[in-house]
């Protein structure tokens, strides 16, 4: 079983290789070796089948991503993050999944969402050290995840607060202008009721 495990570690390795190098072999035939892993995982049967699912997913977020097709990629991040957290399987990399989904929702403009998402990977990290369930990694390994992930979640959200603020601006501009002009018309039509027509001048 380990030989067979082995094999197909490589053969999924190389499905890799091959499709995120679709800038050398071009996007055609890299979807090609994409759908022929699509294939080779429907087949897949009892944990052979969980292992490539999970393997698949993964791999399918990052072609998806490295295409720039950040909506599929989405699709394939949400489905391995349920996976996960329905304990069907047992992943010890939960927090670079949601880390990957806010960076995903952040390339499609979805900032509020990316910084909820940054919310939850940080929880999830802050829960896994005090549960010693990262032994492996280490207990600073994981702290500096923690504070990378609110260092980029920071990042996030002064985007956010300067849009708003710029757009702040532009408006008080706006309405600023909006006023001058509503003065000067208003001096033009005063001075143009004000002051005596041709007519009266000849009568005078």
């Amino acid at each position: 079983s380990c030989l067979v495990g082995s094999e197909m570690c490589i053969r999924d390795r190389c499905y890799q290789q091959l499709m995120l190098n679709h800038q050398l072999i071009g996007r055609q035939k890299a979807h090609e070796y994409y759908m022929r892993y699509c294939n080779y995982v429907r087949h897949g049967k009892g944990d052979a089948l969980l292992r490539n699912k999970l393997f698949f997913y993964d791999l399918s977020q990052n072609y998806f991503s490295s295409l720039g097709e950040y909506p599929q990629a989405l699709a394939f991040c949400d489905s391995l993050i349920q996976m996960v957290e329905t304990g069907k399987a047992i992943n010890t990399a939960s927090v670079m999944h949601y880390k990957t989904k806010a960076k995903l929702l952040r390339e499609m403009g979805r900032a509020e969402e990316s910084c909820q998402v940054y919310d939850r990977a940080m929880f999830l990290a802050d829960s896994l050290t005090r549960k010693e369930q990262l032994s492996e990694l280490g207990e600073i390994q994981v702290k500096n995840e923690v504070a990378q992930l609110e260092l980029e979640k920071a990042d996030i959200v002064i985007r956010i607060r300067n849009i708003a603020f710029y757009s702040t601006i532009i408006l008080i501009f706006v309405v600023i202008g909006f006023i001058i002009y509503l003065a000067i018309s208003l001096k033009r039509t005063c001075l143009l009721y004000t002051s005596p027509s041709p007519r009266d001048k000849r009568q005078s």
